[in-house]
């Protein structure tokens, strides 16, 4: 009885380590897997327009509408970065209209005290830090920048995350909530049942 035990105790240590390794493997396929775009395969993404792995946003804060900053939009932003990283993963351009028109970042560069690159890099990168930590920044999130012509835009690359991401937002009564979204088609759908989310992570993360 106590070698069956033994054996059953060895088996069961040896499909955890296997599974594990398993695992490992997989995550580190994905990474090298995940590759940043090259300008030709970004101009082919764009030309074919948005899909469940591709969105286009004019601009990080500055509203076109109104002619002025607008943070709101920063949070659109965060959205969609959230969004992907709950489905399935996906690329999100900034400086390219919803008609796959390339207009740049020229005036996001003229919001900021520094108005190039660089700065705007910086200013992106601390909103996703501050929203969703550096680990999952670092772990999740490729980011460059690509001219066509005279316009620079932004190529964020979101890969699948291992784990359910949160927007953190706050209500009209000014409280901090917080908010679930996923990619569905080509675009960011919240899913607002606590029901609905706690199945979705249970299938999508098996969590």
């Amino acid at each position: 009885e106590l070698r069956y035990l033994y054996l059953s105790i060895g088996l069961a240590l040896i499909s955890l380590i296997f599974v594990i390794l398993v695992f490992i493997h997989k995550k580190k396929t994905i990474l090298s897997d995940n590759k940043p775009l090259t300008k030709e395969e970004a101009s082919k993404l764009i030309v074919a327009g948005e899909t469940e792995f591709v969105e286009f946003k004019s601009s990080l804060r500055w509203d076109y509408r109104e002619e002025k900053v607008n943070k709101v939009l920063e949070i659109v932003i965060l959205k969609s970065i959230a969004a992907f990283a709950n489905a399935k993963g996906g690329t999100l351009f900034i400086g390219v209209t919803d008609d796959m028109d390339v207009i740049g970042l020229d005036n996001d560069f003229n919001t900021f005290k520094k108005k190039d690159v660089d700065y705007f890099e910086l200013h992106l990168r601390k909103l996703i830090n501050n929203q969703y930590g550096i680990a999952f920044s670092n772990e999740n999130l490729s980011m460059k920048f690509l001219t066509f012509g005279e316009k620079t835009i932004c190529v964020i690359q979101i890969y699948a995350s291992s784990n359910p991401v949160f927007l953190k937002t706050k209500n009209n009564q000014g409280a901090e909530i917080e908010k679930f979204y996923v990619r569905s088609g080509n675009a960011s759908q919240e899913i607002a049942s606590l029901t609905e989310i706690n199945e979705y992570v249970k299938v999508r993360f098996g969590k």
